[in-house]
């Protein structure tokens, strides 16, 4: 699957290499979180470095590690979702003498439709299902704080407009998380409700983004003739 997703970006994204050297990145990451969740973080940490040198935006992963290591610790989970939704713009204004241009000319209107619509609309489906997500597999633990990152992501691209490229590299737990979505109720009428506002979600997204608001053309690139 990591293989024909990224022969998919690389198909896609082709013109812009940059895009194709982040794919490369996010496909090594995934191999790593896979090692993580088979309990080899060594290996893990080893595919993220590796990840760095083809996409220095791969450092974000190393956020997994320390899940990872405090995946058991129920005290320091308590608050490690918060602190990773605060730390970006913490670390920013920790260095606000060199951010001050950035953080003085914030603007909604830097953030991006196409990378907050969907996000937002299942964040209460993620919500509600978070502990019922912990109690089918420890590991999704360390996804929900992933996911999490996916909005300080967000929010912090209305500063630093290119900071949503971070995001790329949590995508895989929010998909890991929402095919998980539907084991979290116990009647077939509930599943349903889940599965269809997934769908829903995203062709209302889809269609607010490309047809109402007109955000983006649907193909990445145009090449000229």
């Amino acid at each position: 699957a990591a293989i024909a997703f990224l022969l998919f970006f690389v198909w896609l994204y082709l013109p812009s290499y940059n895009i194709v050297r982040q794919s490369l990145a996010i496909t090594v990451c995934f191999y790593g979180t896979i090692l993580l969740e088979k309990k080899h973080p060594v290996w893990a940490a080893v595919c993220y470095v590796v990840a760095c040198f083809v996409h220095v935006t791969a450092a974000v992963m190393m956020v997994y590690l320390v899940l990872y290591l405090f995946r058991k610790n129920t005290n320091v989970r308590k608050f490690l979702p918060m602190l990773l939704f605060l730390l970006p713009l913490i670390v920013m204004f920790i260095f606000l003498s060199k951010f001050r241009e950035y953080v003085q000319s914030f603007s909604f209107g830097n953030i991006n439709l196409k990378f907050f619509l969907f996000q937002l609309a299942i964040l209460p489906l993620l919500v509600i299902c978070w502990s019922k997500l912990v109690k089918l597999n420890r590991m999704n633990y360390i996804h929900l704080c992933g996911t999490v990152c996916i909005y300080a992501a967000i929010l912090l691209s209305g500063y630093l407009w290119y900071a949503f490229r971070i995001m790329y590299f949590f995508f895989p737990s929010e998909i890991i998380l929402l095919a998980q979505v539907e084991k979290c109720f116990s009647d077939k009428y509930s599943k349903w409700f889940a599965n269809g506002y997934i769908v829903l979600a995203g062709i209302a997204s889809f269609f607010l983004i490309y047809v109402i608001y007109g955000t983006d053309s649907v193909v990445p690139y145009l090449i000229g003739i």
